[in-house]
């Protein structure tokens, strides 16, 4: 069964565009400039605290007293099998395969009559839902600019510790993802998301369309929520949380950011059964991301998200509502059901921003102050609010399912959500609070969890010559969290040395360097995911040291807990290329000795290695060689 995330973002701040002017608002309402050369900002002001339809709307017919509703049935036999007077016509739902519902236009009239029918289990209000519109006085045009070469890293990948993450995971098993943004579209032609947009799916204005195109993004809002998502990593533009991850574009608000309850119920049904249309089969989405909410509780919405959550784990953004008081909540829906992993959004000094909204159902924190990320036309922009933040919760889980199919297990060990609490970073009070949950989201320590103790290795040399000095460099990359690690040769070189050892890298902890029988040994300790450690050993073996003989280098990866052999690396002195003590001494090639040159010949004479014969017919090479410039 494959493991799904539904990521709901109730809310969004997005800096007004105001010509060449244009600000964006930071924590607390506080406006910083935006350069308007590098970036545009879609429509929107965290200060729109109270969108137009977020308490729902009936969208009833004045004139006849007809309304919109949906009706939930028993089982979905008791839907096939409904039938209805001429007061009721049926507008759609019968594909609909999470819930037994069914979309309707009745007089209001009858909504007693139709919930008292055999198989129905209740009647609601097909509401109307929205994202945040633009304050008053902002004209809601936006404006993009063509991405630049030169890429921007945002900050908030570095604050979860994402940006080393997706190589280690594999590129491959990215691909495997698939995340359903289900939004107002994705644009599909912009060079830096389109190639991962593979399939789209459109609701709106009371249609049922299939394919990417149908599905295209006319106001920014669902462009810029894949661009946080996954945003390739190149040369341009920005760069996502998960790049290579495959998208679904699910349009289920206008360009106008409304919606309505069916058109959300229908597209998260689409996107957890994928193209095929079925639940449970290999093209599900991995992950499912939605752009719209509503301050009343809901029961089919509620249904949908608890039939959603037995396929998936459920994210939702808080809402961008907040008022920095723990005594109150306004935590929007769906975050605040059972099951759902509400976010909330921290700007740059790690504290949840003025705008987040508290109350206990927050789980988890992620950056959604000013992030850059991408708008359509080959723009960026800069994103603000819980929308921003939802999204790098989404990335984090697509590398954490991403590295949990590396690993070849069936299941994840344990559920997700518990995964993303347990590895956290505590920011506000200390444990969970109303206004960060548990932390900040980690996505290292998070993608830890699925692979374990390990670390990659790579060494730069693999074979040393007899009787020159070498550097020999070792770099291994950790990819567990807070753990130490021990380079050391296996095995003494005889008359050989390691003259010198260079520890240099990403370590937080103290470095020990110990020699004893086994050669020279380096510890590490302490280190996070993506962390790099750099050994560099200078060798030197003897001038009669047989060609082909190996020296092992090895070493280990602890947690204190666990213990695992980091790969083995065998260093073989090389085949010398001359005879004599000219080819052995002539380092560089030039069949001259030069001072330096002698002075290695001297070393060996000293400490036994050569005899004098040989020295002497080093020092006469030296002797005969024109000084430099003549």
């Amino acid at each position: 069964m494959s493991v799904v995330l539904v990521a709901v973002v109730l809310a969004t701040v997005v800096p007004p565009v105001a010509g060449a002017g244009a600000v964006g608002t930071a924590a607390g309402g506080v406006s910083a400039p935006l350069p308007a050369s590098e970036t545009v900002d879609l429509p929107g002001s965290a200060g729109d605290e109270t969108p137009v339809g977020d308490n729902g709307t009936d969208e009833r017919d004045t004139d006849n007293g007809t309304v919109d509703v949906y009706i939930t049935f028993e089982n979905f036999s008791a839907r096939e099998t409904a039938s209805f007077g001429g007061n009721v016509t049926i507008t759609g739902g019968r594909d609909v395969g999470l819930v037994p519902v069914l979309y309707a236009r009745s007089d209001a009239s009858e909504i007693p009559a139709i919930e008292a029918r055999a198989g129905v289990k209740a009647v609601g209000i097909d509401r109307q839902i929205r994202l945040p519109q633009p304050s008053s006085g902002v004209s809601p045009s936006r404006r993009s600019t063509a991405a630049t070469t030169n890429q921007t890293v945002p900050w908030g990948l570095r604050r979860i510790a994402a940006r080393n993450l997706t190589d280690r995971v594999g590129r491959a098993a990215l691909r495997n993802v698939t995340v359903a943004v289900v939004d107002t579209g994705i644009d599909y032609t912009h060079p830096d998301i389109g190639d991962s947009v593979v399939w789209g799916a459109n609701f709106t204005d009371g249609s049922e369309r299939y394919g990417r195109e149908t599905a295209a993004d006319n106001n920014g809002h669902g462009t810029a929520v894949a661009g946080i998502v996954a945003a390739r990593d190149n040369d341009r533009a920005t760069v996502g949380v998960a790049p290579g991850v495959r998208l679904y574009s699910v349009k289920v608000l206008r360009g106008d950011r409304t919606g309505r309850i069916r058109t959300l119920i229908s597209g998260l049904d689409a996107a957890v059964a994928g193209p095929d249309g079925v639940v449970g089969t290999d093209d599900d989405a991995d992950v499912v991301q939605v752009s719209a909410g509503t301050a009343v509780a809901d029961e089919q919405l509620a249904n949908v998200v608890d039939a959603a959550s037995e396929h998936a784990v459920v994210v939702a953004a808080a809402g961008n509502y907040g008022d920095g008081s723990a005594d109150t909540d306004e935590v929007r829906y769906p975050a605040k059901y059972d099951g759902v992993v509400a976010v909330a959004a921290t700007g740059r000094d790690d504290r949840t921003t003025g705008y987040s909204s508290e109350g206990p159902a927050v789980d988890i924190a992620a950056p959604g102050q000013r992030i850059p990320t991408l708008s359509p036309d080959a723009g960026t922009t800069y994103f603000s609010g819980t929308s921003a933040a939802a999204p790098h919760v989404s990335g984090v889980v697509a590398l954490l399912l991403a590295a949990e199919n590396g690993t070849g297990d069936a299941q994840m060990p344990g559920s997700v959500r518990d995964i993303l609490k347990a590895t956290a970073r505590d920011i506000e009070a200390p444990g969970d609070d109303q206004f960060s949950g548990a932390g900040l989201v980690q996505a290292d320590a998070a993608v830890a969890t699925a692979v374990g103790l390990d670390a990659n290795r790579t060494v730069s040399e693999t074979a040393v010559p007899s009787n020159r000095t070498v550097t020999v460099t070792v770099e291994t990359t950790v990819i567990a969290p807070r753990v130490t690690v021990s380079e050391s040769f296996s095995r003494p070189f005889g008359a050989g040395a390691i003259t010198s050892v260079t520890v240099d890298g990403d370590a937080t902890e103290p470095v020990l360097e110990a020699a004893n029988d086994r050669g020279v040994v380096v510890i590490v300790g302490g280190l996070r995911v993506g962390q790099t450690v750099t050994v560099s050993y200078e060798v030197r073996l003897p001038a009669d040291a047989d060609p082909g003989n190996t020296y092992p280098i090895t070493g280990t990866v602890t947690n204190g807990e666990a213990e695992d052999t980091l790969p083995r690396v065998d260093l073989t002195v090389r085949e010398q290329s001359g005879s004599g003590p000219l080819a052995t001494y002539d380092a560089d090639g030039d069949g001259a000795i030069d001072i330096g040159e002698l002075g290695v010949a001297a070393s060996d004479y000293a400490s036994g290695d050569i005899p004098i014969t040989s020295l002497a017919t080093v020092a006469a090479v030296y002797a005969s060689t024109p000084p430099a410039g003549n």
